[in-house]
């Protein structure tokens, strides 16, 4: 019977070299991914005048919602309100927030007290419908330095009376 050879594959991998081979290679291509991701085209930050050199590249995103009642009749006065959660500035000024007045209503602004500001109120607002039908206000991001206000589109039911 004649003896078989051992190829050098086996050889390798009986004397465990196989195994610390492919350590080293692991650890060499996972050196490499690290060394990649680090100056990987997604890392490097966005050109936007907005932001400072000493501010985060990441935008912060705030999620406001309307308060207000679903429906209403025409002529009565209602008081609308822009609230975020967990948001508390005092910047930027309630003005910033103000909408485009549709048709057929009358919008106005009202002071807030630093309270109501405290509590995540960014603007407070009194809306006199003229006619009936449907008032509505699109929904809209609105940017300043690193933040992305996202505030939804606002639609209430006016009655006849």
């Amino acid at each position: 019977m004649e003896k078989q050879r051992m190829g050098p594959g086996r050889k390798l991998y009986r004397t465990g070299l196989l195994m610390k081979g492919i350590l080293v290679l692991i650890l060499l291509l996972f050196s490499f991914t690290c060394i990649f991701a680090q100056n990987h085209p997604l890392m490097i930050p966005r050109n936007n005048p907005d932001v400072t050199e000493t501010q985060s590249n990441v935008p912060i995103v705030l999620r406001f919602l309307w308060e207000r009642p679903a429906t209403v009749t025409t002529g009565e006065r209602i008081t609308i309100i822009l609230r975020a959660n967990n948001w508390s500035s005092q910047d930027p000024s309630s003005e910033f927030f103000k909408p485009q007045v549709p048709q057929g209503v009358i919008l106005s602004s009202q002071p807030l007290t630093p309270e109501e500001r405290a509590s995540g109120i960014a603007i407070k607002l009194t809306l006199i419908p003229l006619t009936a039908g449907d008032i509505i206000i699109p929904a809209q991001e609105l940017v300043q330095r690193n933040i992305i206000y996202v505030i939804p589109a606002l639609h209430i039911r006016v009655l006849a009376r």
